[in-house]
Protein backbone atom coordinates (compact mmCIF):
# COMPACT_ATOMS: atom_id res chain seq x y z
CA UNK A 1 0.00 0.00 0.00
CA UNK A 2 1.90 3.24 -1.05
CA UNK A 3 0.50 5.45 1.77
CA UNK A 4 1.85 3.21 4.19
CA UNK A 5 5.21 2.68 2.83
CA UNK A 6 5.49 6.53 2.51
CA UNK A 7 4.03 6.70 6.02
CA UNK A 8 6.40 4.36 7.45
CA UNK A 9 9.73 6.56 5.20
CA UNK A 10 8.23 9.31 6.88
CA UNK A 11 8.47 8.02 10.45
CA UNK A 12 12.02 6.88 10.35
CA UNK A 13 13.21 9.91 8.73
CA UNK A 14 11.65 12.00 11.34
CA UNK A 15 12.76 9.92 13.56
CA UNK A 16 16.31 10.15 12.30
CA UNK A 17 15.72 14.41 12.08
CA UNK A 18 14.63 14.67 15.61
CA UNK A 19 17.05 12.47 16.79
CA UNK A 20 19.79 15.03 15.40
CA UNK A 21 17.79 17.83 16.92
CA UNK A 22 17.03 19.41 13.99
CA UNK A 23 12.80 18.11 12.88
CA UNK A 24 10.27 20.33 13.03
CA UNK A 25 6.74 18.88 13.11
CA UNK A 26 3.86 20.88 13.50
CA UNK A 27 0.09 21.60 12.46
CA UNK A 28 -0.41 23.60 9.18
CA UNK A 29 -1.16 26.47 11.11
CA UNK A 30 2.15 26.02 12.76
CA UNK A 31 4.62 25.07 9.92
CA UNK A 32 7.97 26.73 9.07
CA UNK A 33 6.16 26.98 5.66
CA UNK A 34 3.05 28.69 3.82
CA UNK A 35 0.42 26.15 2.88
CA UNK A 36 -1.85 27.45 -0.03
CA UNK A 37 -3.82 26.54 -2.53
CA UNK A 38 -5.46 23.45 -0.99
CA UNK A 39 -7.82 21.13 -3.42
CA UNK A 40 -10.10 17.91 -2.59
CA UNK A 41 -10.65 16.68 -6.15
CA UNK A 42 -11.27 12.87 -7.62
CA UNK A 43 -9.62 10.88 -10.32
CA UNK A 44 -12.35 8.03 -11.08
CA UNK A 45 -13.02 5.92 -7.90
CA UNK A 46 -9.49 8.15 -6.32
CA UNK A 47 -9.02 11.16 -4.33
CA UNK A 48 -5.71 13.19 -4.02
CA UNK A 49 -5.23 16.37 -1.89
CA UNK A 50 -3.28 19.29 -3.13
CA UNK A 51 -1.29 22.19 -2.37
CA UNK A 52 1.59 24.51 -2.69
CA UNK A 53 3.73 25.24 0.05
CA UNK A 54 5.98 27.77 -0.22
CA UNK A 55 9.75 28.73 2.47
CA UNK A 56 8.65 32.51 3.71
CA UNK A 57 12.03 32.25 5.41
CA UNK A 58 14.40 33.15 6.53
CA UNK A 59 16.32 30.07 6.05
CA UNK A 60 16.28 27.38 3.62
CA UNK A 61 14.60 24.45 3.83
CA UNK A 62 16.48 21.08 3.64
CA UNK A 63 13.25 18.58 3.75
CA UNK A 64 9.69 19.19 4.07
CA UNK A 65 6.86 16.32 4.72
CA UNK A 66 3.30 17.03 4.26
CA UNK A 67 0.76 14.45 5.71
CA UNK A 68 -2.56 14.36 4.98
CA UNK A 69 -5.74 12.26 6.01
CA UNK A 70 -8.67 11.07 4.22
CA UNK A 71 -11.90 10.96 5.50
CA UNK A 72 -15.16 9.32 4.67
CA UNK A 73 -18.62 10.88 5.15
CA UNK A 74 -18.69 9.70 9.06
CA UNK A 75 -15.65 11.21 9.49
CA UNK A 76 -13.80 8.47 10.26
CA UNK A 77 -10.49 8.43 8.97
CA UNK A 78 -9.94 5.91 5.82
CA UNK A 79 -6.58 6.94 4.78
CA UNK A 80 -3.54 8.81 5.00
CA UNK A 81 -0.65 9.90 2.80
CA UNK A 82 2.52 11.40 2.77
CA UNK A 83 4.44 13.65 0.10
CA UNK A 84 7.67 14.46 0.48
CA UNK A 85 10.30 16.91 -0.59
CA UNK A 86 13.98 16.25 -0.13
CA UNK A 87 15.72 18.91 -2.21
CA UNK A 88 15.58 21.73 -0.38
CA UNK A 89 13.46 24.62 -0.69
CA UNK A 90 14.74 28.48 -0.79
CA UNK A 91 13.12 31.39 0.88
CA UNK A 92 10.72 32.39 -1.91
CA UNK A 93 10.63 29.16 -3.22
CA UNK A 94 6.94 26.70 -3.77
CA UNK A 95 6.88 23.30 -4.28
CA UNK A 96 3.19 21.24 -5.36
CA UNK A 97 2.33 18.31 -3.36
CA UNK A 98 -0.05 16.05 -3.90
CA UNK A 99 -1.60 13.19 -1.60
CA UNK A 100 -3.45 10.70 -3.11
CA UNK A 101 -5.76 7.45 -1.67
CA UNK A 102 -6.95 4.60 -3.92
CA UNK A 103 -10.66 3.95 -2.56
CA UNK A 104 -14.04 6.34 -1.39
CA UNK A 105 -13.46 9.35 0.55
CA UNK A 106 -15.76 11.96 1.54
CA UNK A 107 -13.04 15.16 2.66
CA UNK A 108 -9.61 15.19 3.41
CA UNK A 109 -7.22 17.70 5.27
CA UNK A 110 -3.70 18.38 6.25
CA UNK A 111 -2.51 16.69 9.30
CA UNK A 112 1.13 17.61 9.82
CA UNK A 113 3.85 19.19 8.43
CA UNK A 114 7.66 18.01 9.26
CA UNK A 115 10.52 20.70 8.23
CA UNK A 116 14.17 20.53 8.48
Amino acid sequence: MPGRAASLLLILLVGLAAFAGCASRTSPDEADVQITNITFSSVGPNHYLSGIATNPGPDKLDYIAVEGRFYDESNAIVGTDVDALTGGLDVGESWKFSLWYYGDASSARISEVVTT
